[in-house]
């Protein structure tokens, strides 16, 4: 298991211990603290089973590579607010 996934994993045992299912991380710090990815302007949605992190088109590669075991969704540039994928 990898630091990030540890920390994930960490995360959703404080998710369920505050009688949460999902919590949405925004700071881009805490994005990059539970996923190692560098970029900013995105969020980390954290479920019991899976992680979706949720992004723009500048960042598809960077992604691909730093975050190959998360979920992504790339919002099309066009969007001016914030629209969450379904979660398990």
């Amino acid at each position: 298991m990898s630091r990030f996934e540890n920390r994930r994993s960490q995360l959703r045992k404080l998710i369920r211990a505050a009688g949460a299912d999902t919590i949405l991380v925004t700071n881009f710090t805490n994005v990059t603290y539970l996923t190692g990815f560098t970029g900013d302007d995105s969020y980390l949605l954290v479920g019991p089973k899976e992680t979706i992190l949720v992004s723009d088109p500048r960042y598809t590669t960077q992604l691909e590579e730093e975050c190959p075991d998360i979920t992504v969704n790339i919002r099309p540039v066009s969007y001016t607010h914030l629209t969450l994928p379904t979660i398990a």
